[in-house]
């Protein structure tokens, strides 16, 4: 009965753990934790100004029963819960990181993830291609770039070599690789594999992609046609 009650009580708790984790909301309103272990259900009532506060309250209100008899089974299905709930917080609040957005945004082109274009890029959030002349605002501008260069190369892979952080902004290098067909700088060609490498400078704000610069040298990434002789 002492290991039924403990369960339901996890699992109660992991319902709660998955509203937190899936919530944007930086100030936590009157939240309810319950928790069901051999001395009864456990009810309290807090308003937490962040998730951290709410990690941090939270052993000193689930261990106040089990203090009393010592349960070490108990003890260590806590702490295993409290872990894993503040791997779940953390990992929330690092997927705001300006590198982890631009990682998001990187992994929507690899994807054609149209979907995650809408949450990444707001309505004022701008895509600059230097060396394609292409200026996309807004989600729809950025999808119909997208689109574009699906056309040509439908398996393109877009791949974050290295990147540093400054406050709310990004710069990466990366390689691209994929197979075009189209029009080239060296004229129309049909499945021809090509690489490159380039930079990307972003701006974020909010957890989106306020602006996104993309520099490199489009020569570089055609193989020269061979010299007739």
């Amino acid at each position: 009965m002492e290991r039924r009650a403990i369960f339901s009580g996890i699992y109660n708790l992991k319902g709660f753990a998955a509203a937190i984790s899936m919530s944007d909301i930086a100030i936590l309103q009157q939240m309810t934790i319950a928790s069901g272990f051999a001395n009864g259900w456990i009810v309290a009532n807090r308003t937490f100004a962040a998730r951290a506060d709410f990690i941090a309250a939270l052993p000193s209100v689930i261990m106040r029963p089990l203090s009393k008899r010592h349960s070490m089974n108990k003890i260590v299905v806590v702490i295993i819960f409290i872990a894993a709930l503040t791997a779940c917080a953390t990992g929330q609040s690092d997927r705001s990181d300006p590198r982890s957005v631009l990682e998001a945004y990187v992994s929507a082109w690899n994807h054609h993830d149209f979907a995650a274009i809408d949450r990444l890029i707001p309505a004022d959030g701008i895509h600059d291609d230097i060396p394609n002349v292409v200026h996309a605002q807004g989600p729809e501008q950025v999808k119909n770039f997208m689109k574009s260069i699906i056309a040509q190369e439908p398996d393109f892979q877009w791949h974050i070599d290295r990147a540093i952080v400054s406050g709310s902004t990004v710069a990466a290098e990366w390689t691209w690789t994929a197979t075009f067909t189209g029009e080239g700088p060296y004229g129309p060609v049909k499945d021809l594999p090509l690489s490159g490498h380039g930079a990307s400078i972003a701006e974020i704000e909010k957890g989106r992609i306020k602006k996104l610069t993309d520099y490199y040298d489009t020569l570089t990434f055609f193989p020269k046609p061979a010299t007739k002789k």
